[in-house]
């Protein structure tokens, strides 16, 4: 793979500083571009360019006593700066399917994790999950498990437990009654499409426990193992 890279010159055309990024493709995509990213007010140094066949890899530089120091890096499927509260805040989507967007926000030294300090942003997202389970179509058994896992994360950064709770309820009826489900295998029996139900309704139980605990506590977090 070919590398992408930054100089910035002075105007005379004099070298100020570089940075080489490696194994990124040449092309750059949506995102990348000289603007404020952390709020403090300078512009930062935004490249985004493809990393392999499905991911993209995004770097952050700014400079800093005439070299440029790198602040950010990240790959996977999708980076964007979004303005929230009237702060650019970066939200990155790992996965194509199966994975909610993250919020960062600069604290000053780093990028930290935000996402339950704008709950509105997942909106969409939950919508998304809603319809899903509210769908007449068929689908895989283990689609009702993953909306519930992430239409429920979604909600806990906007402490939503009762929604949260009866989304994964809704999730686990669908799971253990609709007919209209199918196995992710082609050709399973009904013994290994009854197994299939019988993971996912463990696994949204599993989530159903977690709301109620994140309730006890007041917390607008999933547990971190196996959160999507």
């Amino acid at each position: 793979m070919d590398s992408v890279g930054v100089i910035v010159l002075r105007m005379d055309g004099s070298e100020v500083a570089r940075a080489r990024g490696e194994n990124v493709n040449l092309g750059l995509y949506e995102g990348t571009g000289v603007y404020d990213v952390t709020g403090e007010g300078w512009p930062e140094i935004v490249l985004v360019g493809q990393g392999g066949a499905k991911t993209f890899e995004a770097k952050i530089y700014r400079l800093q006593d005439h070299r440029l120091k790198e602040i950010f890096e990240w790959s996977g499927w999708h980076f964007r700066v979004v303005q929230l509260s009237g702060r650019p805040v970066v939200a990155l989507t790992q996965l194509a399917y199966g994975s909610l967007s993250r919020l960062y926000l600069w604290d000053g030294n780093r990028f930290a994790e935000a996402s339950d300090r704008f709950p509105e942003f997942f909106t969409p997202e939950i919508r998304e999950q809603q319809a899903l389970l509210s769908s007449h179509e068929s689908m895989p058994i283990s689609l009702t498990m993953r909306a519930c896992q992430m239409g429920a994360r979604a909600m806990l950064y906007g402490r939503r437990y009762d929604e949260a709770r009866d989304l994964c309820l809704k999730a686990l009826k669908i799971a253990h009654t609709d007919p209209r489900l199918t196995s992710q295998s082609s050709g399973a029996s009904p013994q290994e499409l009854q197994d299939e139900r019988r993971r996912a309704e463990q696994g949204i139980g599993k989530v159903l426990e977690d709301i109620a605990q994140a309730r006890t506590k007041g917390s607008t977090q999933m547990p971190e193992e196996g959160r999507p």
